[in-house]
């Protein structure tokens, strides 16, 4: 059952949804909290602002973790009025070596300098990462990697690059490089190019583009900074790596923007058999595209969700006004039929949204 709680006052800074998975005879813990820092979006009655980027904070069995870093250090002033310390990280992942994704790492050198001398303490994070993370990356002849090099990261933070899967915790896996199984997710290199430490150049096929998995009672949770290396390969090798067939939730960007229709309708096709619990969208997801998404995933999904099952958030209703309205009304009555289950699937995602997996923990102690 998908439940969303509101703020009980105007004031609160946190927009808190709860995805709560029952079991009877049982008492609900935490697990894993998830706050979006940066966003192309935001939250309209809050006071934080969004930019062409992406960074979650993740907490989790008493570890903290900044995923990704979005385009600028504007991910650090998100945090302060959220009132989040980035102070006591235990680990900073960057999902791939992208600008939008890397662009904040000096901010947060120097925000965790100013920390160490102003007498705070400040704990130095692992940084996780695919080895080509920090390699130059160039699109239309433009620098479009990372502004810190890789020994400029060594020197600032505990490195571990790794194109093999790394536990984080018992639970939450850096997924490394993905293998390329479906064909209509084979990335195309374009006018992207990649430098190797020796100087020569190539295509670049994104092959540092990684994710985080999370295994919870009701599946994994995926959770993507960008999916350059397909979301449905991303799915596909963390099931088949943590054991696991079932999927709770996917967040994050999908890059998505402008794809090719046989890609989106084979995307939703793979999602549509999957049948994730929700899916949180952004970053470089367009509104169509998440239309499409979960009109193709709800079509065959019969009576597995309804509306009674979960609270809509009016966000979600506006969005899919605004997506019919945009498109002439085109297809109304087919959107109209799926709304109920459609709001319960396809949630919006923003700078400021909190999201809360729990999962069930018997009565008696007894360990998973």
């Amino acid at each position: 059952m998908l439940q969303v709680a509101h703020p009980a006052s105007p004031h609160n800074l946190e927009r808190r949804r709860l995805i709560i998975l029952p079991e009877i005879h049982s008492i609900m813990t935490p697990r894993l909290t998830l706050t979006v820092l940066a966003d192309n979006t935001t939250l309209t009655d809050r006071d934080f602002m969004g930019e062409p980027g992406l960074s979650f904070c993740i907490e989790t069995t008493g570890k903290k973790i900044l995923f990704d870093t979005g385009l600028s250090g504007l991910f650090i002033t998100n945090a302060e009025k959220m009132g989040i310390s980035l102070s006591d990280l235990d680990f900073l992942v960057i999902s791939h070596g992208h600008i939008d994704h890397t662009g904040g790492l000096l901010p947060l050198i120097h925000h965790l300098d100013d920390a160490t001398m102003d007498g705070g303490p400040a704990r130095i994070p692992e940084l996780v990462a695919h080895p080509r993370c920090f390699w130059p990356k160039m699109k239309e002849e433009k620098r479009n990697g990372s502004e810190v090099s890789e020994d400029e990261a060594r020197m600032n933070f505990t490195l571990r690059l790794s194109d093999k899967p790394v536990w984080l915790t018992g639970d939450l896996v850096f997924l490394g490089e993905i293998p390329h199984r479906f064909a209509f997710e084979q990335a195309d290199s374009g006018a992207r190019k990649i430098c190797h430490p020796d100087g020569s150049l190539e295509p670049d096929e994104l092959l540092d583009d990684s994710a985080l998995a999370f295994r919870s009672d009701k599946g994994l949770v995926i959770i993507t900074g960008c999916s350059h290396a397909g979301i449905c390969n991303i799915t596909e090798y963390a099931r088949e790596f943590c054991g696991e067939s079932r999927v709770a939730g996917i967040i994050g960007g999908l890059h998505l923007l402008s794809p090719q229709p046989r890609r989106l309708k084979m995307t939703g096709e793979y999602l549509r058999k999957l049948q994730p619990g929700t899916l949180y969208a952004c970053h470089c997801t367009s509104l169509p595209a998440k239309i499409a998404l979960a009109c193709r995933v709800l079509s065959r999904a019969g009576d597995r969700r309804r509306d009674e099952d979960c609270v809509v958030r009016p966000s979600s209703i506006f969005l899919i006004c605004e997506y019919c309205f945009r498109s002439d009304l085109a297809g109304l009555h087919e959107v109209a039929d799926l709304l109920p289950d459609l709001l319960c699937f396809l949630q919006c995602f923003l700078v400021g949204e909190h999201i809360t997996f729990m999962v069930a923990v018997p009565l008696h102690g007894t360990k998973r």
